[in-house]
């Protein structure tokens, strides 16, 4: 019997060269968007930008593996990271603008979003 996998949403842009030198905005979430990490990383140009988060994912999550058997951090369930991720191709200085007021200003309102409520109530 024949498996069907769930069709995906294309990210990427359709006809665009990336291999070209450009500015990427890409963000990539916890399995359920768990607050599990209190920074963020960055990879170099180069390789494919799926290679760097594949990258990034695995040793983080090596690392939290890590920190959970030292037990520094909480544990976490099935998986640390969501499927895939989201990038954005900036396009002019007034999407760098716009996408530099998100990643300034979207913490402050974490205690808003409705996953914030959620991770609260799993905690002791």
């Amino acid at each position: 019997m024949q498996m069907e996998y769930p069709v995906r949403k294309q990210i990427r842009l359709k006809d665009y060269d990336y291999s070209k030198n450009g500015a990427y905005f890409v963000t990539i979430c916890t399995e359920n968007r768990m607050h599990l990490f209190p920074f963020v990383g960055a990879g170099p140009r180069g390789p494919p930008l799926q290679a760097i988060l594949d990258w990034y994912k695995t040793m983080t999550t090596n690392a939290y593996i890590r920190n959970v058997r030292e037990g520094t951090l909480p544990p976490f369930q099935k998986r640390i990271w969501q499927r895939g991720y989201y990038e954005h191709i900036v396009r002019n200085e007034s999407d760098y603008l716009n996408i530099w007021t998100y990643i300034d200003q979207n913490p402050a309102k974490w205690t808003q979003d409705e996953y914030y409520q959620e991770e609260r109530e799993r905690q002791p």
